[in-house]
C-alpha cells in the first residue's frame, strides 16, 4: 500500500474514531483519549513524536475494554493495523 493510500486510510480512521467518541460520550471513556493523542501524533503535518508507550497502553487498554466498548476497541486495532503497516 502506499503512502498516499495509508494517509487516506488514516484520515478515515480519524473520522470513524470522531464518531465512535461522540457516541460513547455519555459512557465511561476507557481508551479514547489514548486514542485522539495517538492520532494526533500519527499526523504528518503535527511536529510532535511519536510515543511508543502510548502504543502499549491503547493495546493493553483495547485488550481490556473490548468486551465492553466492542466498535471502539475495532477502530482502535485498525489503527494500530494501519501503524505496523507503515511502519511504527
Amino acid at each position: 500500500m502506499d503512502k498516499q493510500a495509508l494517509q487516506r486510510e488514516l484520515t478515515q480512521l480519524r473520522s470513524r474514531l470522531d464518531s465512535e467518541l461522540a457516541r460513547a460520550k455519555s459512557r465511561r471513556d476507557p481508551f479514547g483519549h489514548l486514542l485522539q493523542r495517538l492520532a494526533v501524533q500519527v499526523d504528518p503535518s503535527e511536529p510532535e513524536p511519536l510515543d511508543n508507550t502510548l502504543l502499549a497502553q491503547l493495546r493493553d487498554s483495547v485488550a481490556e475494554q473490548e468486551a465492553e466498548h466492542p466498535q471502539l476497541a475495532a477502530v482502535a486495532r485498525q489503527l494500530l493495523d494501519l501503524l505496523s503497516r507503515m511502519g511504527v
